[in-house]
C-alpha cells in the first residue's frame, strides 16, 4: 500500500508450527494517515489456542490508575479482572508488555505527531484491545489511542468496562469492535469459574448483519445487562451445538467477511458519524 510500510514483524519464521510460543504481531507506519499501527494476528498455532482456552480470570492492578489524571480517582477500582490466557500471552516474559513497547516506542519517537492505531482479528482482537488499554494508560503515548478489532472474544469483567469508560470519556482511548451477527466467537467466554465473574465487552460495538435480515448495521455501547447475557447464550448455542451452522459460523467469523461487510455498508457506517 502506497505510503504504508511494515517496519517490524515477529513471525518467528525460524521456528516450526508447534514450536512457536510467542504471540505474532507487526508494526507498520502509514505516512498518509500519519499513524503508527500495531497489528495482532489471530489463532493459528497450539500456543495461540492454549491462550484462548485459559479463560479463568486474573486480578491485576487497574492500569488506568497509571495515568496521572486518574491516579487518585476514588471512583476507579484498584483491581480489574482480565482473561488470564490473553493477559499472560500479551505479558509473556516478565509480567509486563514492555517487549512490544520496547519495539514500538523508538518508532513513535521517529514519527512525532503520528497517532497510534492498534488492531487485530479474533485472538488478535483481544490482544489488541488489551494492548491499546495499556498504551492509553501511558503518559508518553499520543492520545487518543485508537483501537479497531474484528470478531474479538471477551477480555474482562465489569470493573474493566468501568475503567475503559473513563479512558473513552477523557478521550484517551477510542475502541471499536466489529462483529458479524452470526458469529459466536465474540460471545465467549461467558464467565470465569475461578475467580467467579461474568465477562462483559468493552468499547463500542458495530454489529453487522447478512442479507437475510432487514437491519444492516447496529452501533451500541458495551454494557452489562441480562439481555446481553441472553444474546451471548444464543451465540454459544450457535457456535458449539448447531451442526448445520458450522459453515456459516466459520464464514461469519472470518476477517474476510468482516472486511466485505464493512465495505458493503460503508455509506451507512459513515452516516453514524
Amino acid at each position: 500500500i502506497q505510503g504504508n510500510g511494515l517496519v517490524f514483524f515477529n513471525d518467528q519464521a525460524d521456528k516450526g508450527y508447534r514450536e512457536q510460543t510467542e504471540m505474532v504481531y507487526g508494526i507498520s507506519v502509514d505516512r498518509i494517515a500519519s499513524s503508527v499501527n500495531v497489528i495482532f494476528r489471530g489463532s493459528r498455532t497450539p500456543a495461540d489456542w492454549a491462550a484462548n482456552k485459559n479463560f479463568n480470570g486474573i486480578a491485576v492492578p487497574n492500569p488506568v490508575k497509571d495515568l496521572s489524571q486518574f491516579a487518585n480517582d476514588p471512583s476507579l477500582p484498584s483491581e480489574v479482572y482480565i482473561h488470564s490466557g490473553f493477559y499472560e500471552y500479551l505479558h509473556r516474559y516478565d509480567g509486563t508488555d514492555m517487549g512490544v513497547f520496547e519495539t514500538l516506542m523508538p518508532i513513535l519517537e521517529k514519527h512525532p505527531g503520528f497517532s497510534l492505531l492498534v488492531t487485530g482479528h479474533s485472538l488478535g482482537g483481544a490482544l489488541a484491545s488489551l494492548f491499546a488499554l495499556s498504551a492509553a494508560c501511558r503518559d508518553d503515548i499520543p492520545k487518543p489511542v485508537k483501537c479497531i478489532t474484528h470478531a474479538q472474544p471477551l477480555v474482562g469483567d465489569k470493573s474493566l468496562l468501568q475503567s475503559v469508560r473513563k479512558l473513552e470519556e477523557s478521550n484517551n482511548l477510542l475502541l471499536l469492535r466489529t462483529r458479524n451477527y452470526e458469529d459466536g466467537v465474540p460471545a465467549v467466554p461467558a464467565f470465569s469459574s475461578k475467580p467467579h465473574f461474568t465477562y462483559t465487552h468493552i468499547g463500542i460495538e458495530l454489529k453487522m448483519y447478512d442479507d437475510k435480515t432487514p437491519t444492516n448495521i447496529e452501533l451500541r455501547q458495551s454494557e452489562k445487562k441480562m439481555k446481553n447475557f441472553a444474546l451471548n447464550f444464543k451465540a454459544l448455542i450457535k457456535l458449539f451445538v448447531i451442526q448445520a451452522g458450522k459453515d456459516r459460523q466459520k464464514r461469519a467469523h472470518s476477517l474476510r467477511e468482516h472486511l466485505l461487510r464493512i465495505e458493503k455498508y460503508e455509506k451507512e457506517i459513515q452516516s453514524l458519524g
